[in-house]
Formats: structure tokens, sequence, C-alpha cells
């Protein structure tokens, strides 16, 4: 049985951790706590708490060791109240209250227990996939169901569905008739590797496409650089799935190191020089999909 994408997300942020020397250790957790709001959660880029980004905060904290008042997270958590439709902030919330238990588990055993965690008091009506309108949907309703421990098999119904929605290039685009876009694609990869432990070898390639001699991703063929997120991702699908880029591993991990901020964090771009959770996680993440396991 393959693992769940939560632990080998979080596997992977784990060894990105262990990559670090003592001093940028130090400095992520320090630059972790400045998202942090004095009423439970993590802020977004306007300075609110915010239930997505305070799954990222959350999942980083437990894996960095950083001391929170759990109690006060917890309140904020379950004050949040998510649309049925509202796919990434359920999966978000979600994840949320599945790890806030494990703070109770000792930092040196956390590499070890993970998200192998029931969530025996979670109680949510499962999504449907007359939710799912896009690539990224169905990605999220595969997150949800592997989080609440249900059966993914039902969404082998909607895979012709989805196909439906790739362009000639391979890739796929987040709504229908748009450009095909990496986050759509990876989205589309895992999802079909997941379910029926298949490589989709035209969508593989098209990622290949938006691989630059940096060892970044573009988001797509019309974007000029490549970007954290999308190098995150894609490289997520590679290390899942088994596959090789066409750069090395030496050269993306160049591309990473030139987008960390020397006051702690990981940028969106190198044009950039701001950072937030989600890019923390974002880059803790590239360096451990960019990790033979």
């Amino acid at each position: 049985m393959k693992k769940k994408l939560s632990i080998l997300y979080l596997d992977a942020i784990s060894r990105g951790c262990e990559s670090l020397n003592a001093e940028s250790f130090d400095l992520l957790k320090k630059k972790l706590l400045d998202f942090e709001s004095s009423e439970g959660g993590f802020n977004n880029g306007g300075g609110n708490a915010d239930i997505y980004y305070t799954s990222f905060g959350l999942i980083l904290s437990y894996v960095l060791g950083v001391k929170l008042d759990i109690e006060r997270h917890k309140k904020f958590v379950n004050s949040v109240s998510v649309n049925d439709d509202d796919l990434i902030n359920q999966a978000a919330l979600i994840k949320c209250r599945m790890l806030l238990p494990a703070f109770k588990i000792p930092f040196r055993l956390r590499k070890f227990v993970k998200f192998n965690i029931r969530p025996m008091q979670l109680h949510y009506d499962l999504p449907s996939v007359s939710d799912v309108k896009t690539m990224y949907d169905a990605f999220l309703c595969l997150n949800i169901l592997q989080d609440l421990l249900k059966s993914i098999h039902p969404l082998i119904d909607i895979l012709a569905r989805l196909e439906l929605l790739r362009n000639e290039d391979g890739g796929f685009p987040n709504n229908k008739g748009e450009l095909s876009h990496v986050t759509a694609t990876v989205s589309f990869v895992l999802f079909k590797f997941m379910l029926k432990n298949e490589i989709d070898q035209n969508a593989v390639e098209f990622l290949l496409s938006l691989q630059d001699s940096s060892g970044g991703f573009k988001s797509s063929k019309v974007v000029p650089i490549a970007d954290m997120l999308s190098t995150a991702t894609a490289l997520t699908a590679f290390n899942i799935c088994g596959c090789s880029t066409n750069v090395s591993s030496k050269e993306v991990s160049q591309f990473i190191a030139a987008h960390w901020i020397n006051s702690g964090g990981f940028s969106a771009t190198i044009l950039d020089q701001t950072t937030d959770p989600e890019y923390i996680f974002y880059g803790l993440l590239a360096i451990g999909m960019n990790t033979k396991t």
C-alpha cells in the first residue's frame, strides 16, 4: 500500500530540515514565528489569521520543533467554518485538526510518528465528485480522502472525465481552454499514480519541457522564469513517481539555494525577497523531493 501524500510530504519536509545547518535552522524557526497570530493560527500576506496558511505553519512548527501555545491554535482552528465546496480550505482544516494532537509527541520522536494519526474524532461529509470542476479539485479530493483514511477507489470514476481536460502539449490547464500549467499537470500525474500506479508519460514530458537550465521549473510555457512553488510541486511528482528530471540534482539544489533569504525563509522567485509559511514549506519540500530516498 502506498503511503498517503501527507506522509510523503512530511517525509520530504523532514529531509529538507535535516539538510540545513544550525544557523539556517534557527533562522527558519524565528521567521516562522513572525507569522504566528496572537489569536492563534498563522497569518496570510494581509496579516490576518488564515486556515490555509495555518496548515503550513503547523506542519513546519511540528517538523522544526517550534514551541506553540497549542490551546490557542486549537481555539482558532475550531472557530473556522469552511463551505463544503471550498476544497482547498477543507483540506487545510482537516490537516490542522489531525496535526494539533500530534504536538504532544516529543520532538525527537516526531520524525517517526509523522502523520500516522488516525482521525478518530474528525467528522466530515466526504467530498462529492460533483464538486470536482478542475484537476486541482480532484487532487484535493484525493488528499482529503487519504487524510480521513477513506477509500480513494471511487475517484477512478472521474479519471476519464479529467483526461478530457488535457491539452495537445500533454499538460493540463487549471480550467478548460487555458494554457497547460505545472500545478494542474502535477495534480493529474499524482492523482493517476496514486489511483492506478501508472505514470502518465505525456504529462511527465510536458513537465520536463518546463524545466530550464537553472534546474527550476516554470509555471507555464509563457512565464519567463522558474519559481519555487512550481519547482517544488514538479519535483514532488518526479520523486514520488520515480522519474528523472533533465537537470542534475546538484543544479536543482543551487536553484533552491538561490531563493534562500538571509533573514530566513525562501522567496517565490529570485526577483523577490519576501517569504511566508507557504514558501518556507515549498522551499523545504523542494529540498526534500530533490533528495533520493
